[in-house]
């Protein structure tokens, strides 16, 4: 008799996101803006470790509207510090990052940036 082969196929599991426990990364503002309007939607960029030691990197797009969900979207690298870099440009001093996170988790980015 011989073994039947085994026809299960696993699937790549994806990450278990947290924002509330994942390393923030760049937090887009949630403050009164200069015409007193609050900011009701942004999207943070932030960076989950893995069981086997790889980061995924996501953006969080959230609202503060009713009725709204706030939505995790799988990302690289690259497209996080792209991302980044179009939220500040070359802003200084640079508001809404987690500068000891972005030097541990997107280096370069700071050369990058000038």
């Amino acid at each position: 008799m011989q073994p039947q082969p085994d026809n299960k196929k696993t699937k790549p599991q994806s990450p278990v996101l947290n924002p509330a426990t994942d390393i923030t990364l760049y937090r887009s503002p949630r403050t009164v803006t200069a015409d007193n309007a609050r900011l009701h939607r942004g999207t943070d960029v932030s960076a989950h470790k893995n069981p086997g030691g790889t980061i995924s990197f996501y953006f969080r797009h959230w609202s503060m509207c009713p009725n709204r969900t706030s939505v995790g979207q799988l990302t690289t690298s690259d497209s996080a510090k792209h991302f980044i870099r179009e939220q500040v440009g070359g802003m200084d001093p640079i508001t809404g990052l987690l500068h000891g996170n972005l030097m541990e988790y997107l280096p370069g980015l700071y050369r990058d940036l000038k």
